[in-house]
């Protein structure tokens, strides 16, 4: 096992190191396409033993009840070198190491070992799904529930995870006060109140911070419906977060996050109980803007992209009173942002850079109109995952050589779509459709920011928790657009996966759309751009355009449209795509990696 193990993580180093490789600057188009091929070969024969290596190291322990000593220790250090303190190398593959582990100490009854497994188990299945919002959040740190009577015969370790398993349970459920009065009543029910010897600090702030982050969104949420909010509440986040603001240096020492988040979270709390003014509380956050050049890329990050985005929420809810001047009176503090993520390696990004970044496009959301607000998320979403940004380009680019094939060609197939369009209709807004087709093509996968942590993997099969999380971005990107941006664009991000006659893919469950036409377009031209690439999907060989069109034809009229499928078959578009395929794509490529 130790074997296997060793060459895996060999494996997986060498294919971080490919995808880290940055100096292209000076290449031509053709020496960096073959550096980029080259690479893609190196890591796909890795990424195919990998799945091999992993295959013949798990199988045999998911079959047993119990596992060997010298096995479960195996694991746990194969587990110590994929954790890196609150990230991972591979959120997928802990949680499926935690699972044997949890297994065997149920197996066995060993208590703070289940508790231990349990908090992991649910920490890394929540990983996954981390940037979702809490109403598509799965992961199971409520199972901590069925615990609660045996909290005191835990060890000292025990307890730590307990707690920190316990106070999680507000990351997966929508904000309720209910919740969390009840853990903090726990909290203090067990005399862990005070940061002592006995409890690692770091778990006492898990179990309450991520109240007061729950207490003040609910406070927001009852200011947004009228709703007054209850002074229990209000009192409650003050008392915890205050005593968290004086013992700030406690905070400073262990793993968790940056002081900065501790600061807001006690200013917010003074604000919301008439403490401080809107405007003091506005300069206080201000002040947390600031970086010193000493700071980590992690606190850097934490000042401008969440203390900014933060700045934008409490300026627009309590402080602004004409919301036409938003945008002007923000643009500083939005260009900032922005100048930051671009410097930032697709790398280097942590689960907390993403969080902070998701909030910081959903708070500009509000206030952004959308052909602004578009150009943001793409720009974004290029900076954060060069792959996505290729692919939406170059899917963007097939479509619209399809629409107008097709507008010459069989114009009748768009009757309806949009403001049901009559034909004549369809002939005078041709460039407009043109436009349109473009746009969509950029904006369908914005919903894998979500997912961007996951979709990275391309060093082996994705795991069935991970496959089940991305298989959301669709939902989470209409999520996102939907009532800030046309019609058309929500429904290409909502229905790219959907088969046209709407029998297979996900999601299944929304309402018809009279585009179908040109969401019959956008599926076959992801699906033909996913297939040749193999750059950014190195984990599987790339077809070629003629291997792909036999399985467009035994799909005709289920998973493709009949008349997209006869008009991939004709020779005038085949030869189109092929010489896309064969130049222009190669241009996107080299944009994307030499000239930014």
């Amino acid at each position: 096992m130790q074997t296997r193990i060793d060459k895996y993580l060999e494996n997986l180093n060498k294919i971080v190191a490919l995808d880290d490789q940055t100096d292209y600057k000076n290449l031509s188009i053709d020496d960096l396409l073959e550096v980029l091929y080259q690479n893609a070969v190196l890591k796909n024969k890795l990424a195919n033993e990998n799945n091999q290596l992993i295959q013949e190291v798990i199988k045999p322990l998911e079959l047993k009840k119990e596992l060997l000593k010298e096995e479960r220790e195996k694991i746990e250090e194969f587990i110590l070198i994929l954790q890196t303190g609150y990230e991972s190398k591979d959120n997928g593959m802990l949680f499926r190491l935690y699972q044997i582990l949890l297994h065997d100490a149920l197996s066995k009854n060993n208590l703070n070992q289940i508790i231990k497994c349990l908090y992991y188990c649910s920490y890394y299945d929540f990983l996954i799904q981390s940037m979702h919002p809490r109403k598509y959040r799965t992961s199971s740190f409520n199972l901590i529930e069925k615990y609660k009577d045996s909290y005191d015969l835990l060890s000292v370790e025990g307890k730590s995870y307990f707690l920190r398993c316990y106070g999680n349970q507000t990351l997966m459920e929508d904000y309720s006060l209910t919740k969390f009065k009840e853990i903090l009543d726990f909290i203090k029910l067990k005399k862990e109140t005070e940061p002592n010897e006995k409890i690692p600090y770091d778990a006492y702030i898990v179990a309450t911070e991520k109240n007061i982050c729950n207490g003040l969104e609910i406070i927001r949420s009852y200011t947004d419906q009228g709703i007054e909010v209850p002074t229990e509440l209000k009192e409650g986040i003050y008392e915890v977060a205050s005593h968290l603001y004086k013992n700030l240096d406690s905070i400073a020492k262990t793993s968790l996050p940056i002081r900065q988040v501790y600061l807001y979270s006690y200013y917010a709390a003074c604000f919301h109980n008439n403490k401080i003014t809107v405007d003091d509380f506005l300069d206080k956050l201000d002040s947390l803007t600031k970086i010193d050049e000493s700071y980590s890329l992690a606190e850097k990050s934490t000042c401008i992209i969440k203390m900014n985005s933060v700045y934008i929420l409490y300026y627009m809810k309590y402080k602004v009173k004409d919301k036409s001047t938003l945008k002007k009176d923000l643009k500083d503090r939005i260009e900032m942002i922005l100048s930051f993520v671009k410097t930032i390696k697709a790398s280097e990004y942590t689960r907390n850079m993403n969080s902070d970044l998701i909030s910081f496009i959903q708070i500009a959301s509000k206030f952004y109109p959308y052909e602004d607000l578009e150009p943001l998320l793409i720009q974004a979403t290029a900076k954060r995952h060069t792959p996505t940004a290729i692919h939406s380009q170059s899917v963007a680019e097939l479509c619209r050589i399809v629409l107008e094939y097709m507008l010459d060609t069989n114009p009748e197939f768009f009757l309806g779509i949009l403001d049901n369009y009559s034909l004549s209709e369809i002939l005078l807004h041709r460039e407009d459709l043109m436009k349109l087709i473009y746009r969509m093509g950029m904006i369908h996968d914005i919903g894998k920011y979500y997912c961007i942590p996951y979709i990275s993997i391309n060093y082996r099969k994705l795991e069935d928790a991970e496959f089940e999380a991305i298989k959301f971005h669709p939902i989470l990107g209409y999520d996102m657009l939907n009532g800030n941006f046309p019609d058309a664009l929500c429904d290409a991000v909502l229905y790219h996966h959907v088969w046209h006659d709407n029998t297979k893919g996900y999601p299944l469950d929304y309402k018809h759309t009279n585009n179908l036409p040109l969401i019959d377009i956008l599926s076959a031209c992801d699906t033909i751009d996913a297939a040749v690439d193999f750059l950014g999907r190195s984990y599987v060989m790339s077809k070629t355009f003629s291997q792909l069109l036999v399985e467009f034809n035994e799909f005709k009229g289920t998973r493709y449209s009949k008349e997209i499928v006869e008009a991939l078959n004709s020779e005038v578009l085949r030869a189109k795509i092929e010489s896309y395929l064969k130049n222009r794509r190669k241009q996107i490529v080299y944009q994307a990696f030499i000239l930014e």
